[in-house]
């Protein structure tokens, strides 16, 4: 994998940490809205929001028992599948930085975004002739 394909994944990854972010709060102000609230947004903008409850299973003490002696006498054995889970983390400061302009440059208007797209290109024309 050469460094190019890599500073892109770390790209990706920090922009899915940033959304995954914004999306985790979002979930815990869902949680709090009524049916009716969840209806309009429903209705009126592009997001679709689709709750349902959360069942748990509780056991009995005794049961908990029960799978400790079965445990005991049929003791689990472990395999292991290498390289199975992958975890992609960042190591650059650098990758956030460039989320964060990307929002920058998001939040500004038409005009801004022509005139910053000009000087890039006139500034890599500038190093193709050094």
């Amino acid at each position: 994998m050469d460094i190019k394909r890599a500073n892109t994944i770390a790209d990706a990854v920090a922009q899915f940490n940033y959304y995954n972010d914004i999306i985790e709060k979002a979930k815990a102000e869902i949680r709090e809205l009524t049916e009716k609230e969840i209806a309009i947004i429903n209705t009126k903008s592009n997001l679709h929001i689709a709750r349902q409850d959360y069942t748990k299973t509780i056991y009995s003490n005794e049961y908990k028992i029960e799978i400790e002696k079965l445990k005991e006498k049929f003791p689990p054995t472990k395999d292991t599948l290498k390289n199975h889970t992958i975890t992609l983390t960042l190591s650059n400061a650098n990758v956030i930085e460039k989320a964060n302009t990307i929002q920058e440059i998001a939040k500004q208007s038409k005009a801004q975004v022509k005139k910053l797209a000009a000087s890039m290109q006139k500034e890599k024309r500038a190093n193709k002739v050094k």
